[in-house]
């Protein structure tokens, strides 16, 4: 697997005016490349004068960041990628005060507080359905019990007047059974 070194540098390292140069090792009696899974690359930011309107790639927009992010009151329009906003968001929390940074902890904080309270109540919620559903189940078993013991002891003879005595059910739930 290649090894790639990606110095950014604030300062002017190299000649020349490009702001991005790439370097590979070589022998210097031979002059062969025989490290090829080795690589420097340098990025001077000082050499790096492109404008919010002239950055075209992901690099050039991240080194626009790297750049120029603590003096960054806005979010460039051209911003498209996703980790790109989330750095300009988080740089962006460095330059406020001590107050505006209390009172988005508190905000993050209550937020935290309501995701946990929704997911404690549908868990609480996800329960009480069980136990409805264990309880109704239940019911349902113990109804099919007593009409059995009922129609058993008419079978066996006992009078209305003693099923009731037995099972405690009126007389009414006992001729409907």
């Amino acid at each position: 697997h290649p090894i790639i070194f990606i110095g950014i540098l604030n300062y002017e390292y190299l000649r020349g005016t490009h702001y991005i140069s790439k370097h590979a090792i070589i022998d210097l009696e031979t002059h062969e490349r025989k490290i090829t899974d080795l690589e420097f690359h340098f990025i001077e930011l000082p050499k790096f004068h492109k404008t919010e309107a002239e950055l075209d790639s992901i690099l050039d927009k991240w080194l626009y960041f790297i750049k120029n992010a603590e003096n960054l009151t806005l979010i460039p329009q051209n911003t498209d990628n996703e980790a790109l906003k989330e750095a300009y968001e988080e740089a962006d929390k460095h330059l406020w005060s001590k107050i505006e940074l209390a009172d988005y902890e508190d905000f993050l904080m209550r937020e935290a507080d309501e995701e946990a309270r929704e997911l404690y109540l549908a868990e609480k919620a996800e329960i009480i359905k069980k136990q409805s559903e264990e309880a109704e189940k239940k019911s349902e078993e113990a109804e099919k019990k007593i009409r059995a013991l009922v129609k058993m002891l008419k079978e066996d003879g006992f009078s209305i007047e003693k099923i009731v005595k037995m099972t405690g059910l009126t007389i009414e739930e006992i001729e409907e059974l």
